[in-house]
């Protein structure tokens, strides 16, 4: 996902050149492996943002709390809502809450968003849609890699004096993988991944 800055530099780069941010990825965990489970698309619209939360972020939909590939990929498209949700508003508290501490990608993603709405900046645009989104079916370690597609809306950074301080273009739907890991509590994403 472009996401923002240089660690999520654009979903084009993340999905096409792979580059930076997957460069720790690609382990050996297994490909994704599709069944016959899916949800439906999931699509936010980002309002010009300010860097303090005035909206409140999304509720984790009932279907997430399930230990099965269907919750799974609930779950993934609810971490997208948050994503959404941190555009719009600046607030990443919530995605961190749901994130593994060791996803590379997810902390890039929140380090660069903070970085372009320092100093009072907004982001304009930029909402993220996944579609397709089908959960693999669970592995010994209860880990399901939910496969999907992604694209990202154009954005435009904007200084508190109307400067334009970066435009992003829009990205072209995308193949992407969320390891989504089970615990008691329930989900967590831990990784998310270009499909080449």
């Amino acid at each position: 996902m472009r996401i923002r800055g240089a660690a999520w530099a654009g979903a084009s780069a993340l999905i096409v050149a792979g580059a930076v941010v997957l460069a720790g990825c690609t382990g050996d965990d297994p490909e994704p492996t599709p069944t016959t489970t899916s949800s439906a698309p999931t699509s936010s619209t980002s309002e010009p943002t300010t860097s303090e939360p005035t909206v409140a972020a999304p509720e984790i939909p009932a279907e997430a709390a399930a230990q099965t590939p269907e919750g799974a990929a609930a779950f993934t498209g609810y971490w997208i809502d948050l994503m959404n949700h941190a555009y719009a508003t600046g607030d990443t508290q919530p995605l961190e809450a749901i994130t593994s501490p060791d996803c590379t990608e997810c902390r890039g993603f929140v380090t660069d968003l903070q970085s372009s709405l320092r100093g009072g900046n907004r982001i304009e645009g930029g909402s993220i849609s996944v579609a397709n989104l089908v959960g693999g079916l669970l592995s010994a370690d209860n880990t399901s890699i939910v496969s999907g597609s992604f694209e990202q809306a154009a954005s435009t950074t904007v200084a508190p004096d109307g400067e334009v301080v970066e435009e992003t273009p829009a990205t072209a739907r995308q193949p992407i993988a969320f390891y989504c890991s089970w615990s008691g509590s329930g989900w967590t994403l831990r990784r998310v991944v270009a499909v080449q």
